[in-house]
């Protein structure tokens, strides 16, 4: 009986297997991870075989000896020129009245004394790699991974196209010639592996968590509240559940083309029209399922919710931004004295916008305010509401404008770009932030930053 196996992992003694020509240990005939015809024809006592650790231990060697050479060369390499150099100005200096045919036979002799005596080091190094690539294994006799496709530890067979390699060429003055060939000449015959055992475990993959464990543990949003820019949803609108689905289909994009035309707009063709589901234990049982609607671009959202304000005086059907639930579930959530400031962070205030007295005022606005998001060059930027506020008796300026947007996120970029862009609009045209009266007073001529909701959740938990 021979020893036990010295392949890592295994303790088993080899009764019968095959013994490495380098560490001389056993190894059984699973464990050397050939093919039935590989181990035959690697048994035999003309072959030579190498086990997996001795071909990692070779490459590191090999490797080292190779930074070492390549550093060295660098190095030679470099102070053979500075010596060119300093010889060619001593040369220049002390024989500044000869003639030029004999300073340039000075230098040539230089760099030819100097380049020989790298040379020859480099001959050298080269000369003790290649000895103990042979001690190693010939690069000529017929290694492993020549011949052998090495066995997958699932089953399968890998198969690795292998060239065989000629003898090892006589060192040249070429240095990275060699390195390649010696590199070469070490992978033709042994390639290293690792070696890993077997995992029949299943890798544990992280369920999906249910709309119940999302409320338990609420996910902490950043400084902004994701909405969908290719979508809006529309609240109140007549729900049919009973129709199958191809008519159901048909009648929401019908009642979608009668919205359009209460909204004053150009014909806008859904992509897609989605009744949202409800739970068991919603409080809105009731009420119409709600419509999400999907169209080409974001300009098209931003004109229909621009134009929903037209709504507001028949019926009670709203249009809102599509903000998905896990950001609508965070928003009730919020404190009732944090609900304000949040809600105003979302504000931002415009003056110094003309206006008229005509009835369609808000289309008016509405043009006005494109053409200033059309000059701070703002993009991804979507508008929910443009109104004109309530000015005091007397005033003669212009009423303040008040954009409100889907996030607070979105106002902070507003107002940045009006900070870098406002001499691109007209003199006169103003925007800060939507605060109270009594801070505006305060802090007048100040900018102040809006709240995120972060902060509210945070002022919640404290409170």
């Amino acid at each position: 009986m021979k020893n036990s196996c010295k392949r890592p992992g295994c303790r088993f003694a080899v009764t019968s297997g095959m013994q490495c020509d380098n560490c001389k240990g056993w190894f059984h005939e699973a464990c050397t991870d050939l093919t039935a015809a590989a181990y035959s024809r690697l048994s035999k006592s003309d072959r030579r075989w190498v086990c997996v650790t001795c071909n990692t231990d070779t490459v590191v060697m090999l490797g080292t000896i190779i930074t070492l050479l390549t550093g060295l060369r660098d190095k030679l390499s470099k102070n053979s020129v500075n010596d060119v150099i300093m010889t060619g100005n001593k040369a220049g200096t002390h024989r500044a009245n000869k003639k030029k045919d004999t300073d340039r036979s000075v230098i040539d002799s230089a760099v030819n004394s100097t380049s020989d005596d790298v040379l020859k080091l480099i001959t050298i190094l080269t000369s003790t790699v290649i000895d103990s690539l042979s001690k190693l294994g010939s690069p000529g006799e017929r290694s492993l991974n020549e011949t052998v496709v090495p066995k997958n530890p699932v089953g399968g067979w890998t198969h690795v196209n292998r060239s065989n390699k000629a003898q090892a060429s006589p060192p040249k003055l070429n240095v990275p010639s060699i390195v390649r060939k010696s590199i070469d000449a070490l992978a033709a015959q042994s390639t290293p592996k690792t070696v890993r055992p077997v995992i029949t475990e299943p890798r544990n993959r992280k369920r999906a968590s249910t709309s119940k464990q999302q409320d338990t543990k609420p996910r902490r949003p950043g400084k902004s509240i994701a909405v969908r820019d290719d979508s809006v949803i529309i609240m109140n609108l007549i729900d049919n559940p009973d129709l199958p689905l191809s008519l159901q289909d048909k009648n929401d994009r019908m009642l979608w083309g009668e919205l359009i035309k209460r909204l004053e707009l150009p014909r806008i063709e859904p992509l897609t029209v989605t009744r949202l589901t409800r739970g068991k234990d919603s409080n809105h049982l009731n009420h119409p399922r709600l419509l999400r609607v999907t169209l080409k671009n974001a300009s098209d959202v931003e004109d229909v919710l621009l134009a929903s304000h037209l709504l507001r005086s028949d019926g009670n059907v709203r249009i809102l931004p599509d903000i998905p639930y896990s950001e609508r579930n965070l928003i009730r959530n919020i404190p009732k004295e944090s609900r304000e400031a949040f809600f105003r962070g979302r504000n931002i205030i415009v003056q110094g916008v003309p206006e008229n007295m005509d009835p369609a005022q808000a289309n008016s606005d509405t043009r006005e305010w494109k053409f200033i998001k059309h000059s701070l060059k703002l993009k991804n930027i979507l508008t929910q509401q443009v109104m004109r506020l309530v000015k005091r008796d007397g005033d003669s300026r212009p009423r303040l404008l008040k954009i409100t947007f889907p996030s607070s996120h979105m106002a902070a970029a507003t107002l940045e770009a009006f900070r870098a862009n406002r001499r691109r609009l007209p003199t006169g045209i103003h925007m800060h932030p939507d605060r109270p009266h009594d801070s505006r007073i305060k802090h007048k001529r100040k900018l102040e930053l809006t709240i995120p909701l972060v902060d509210c959740l945070d002022h919640k938990k404290n409170v």
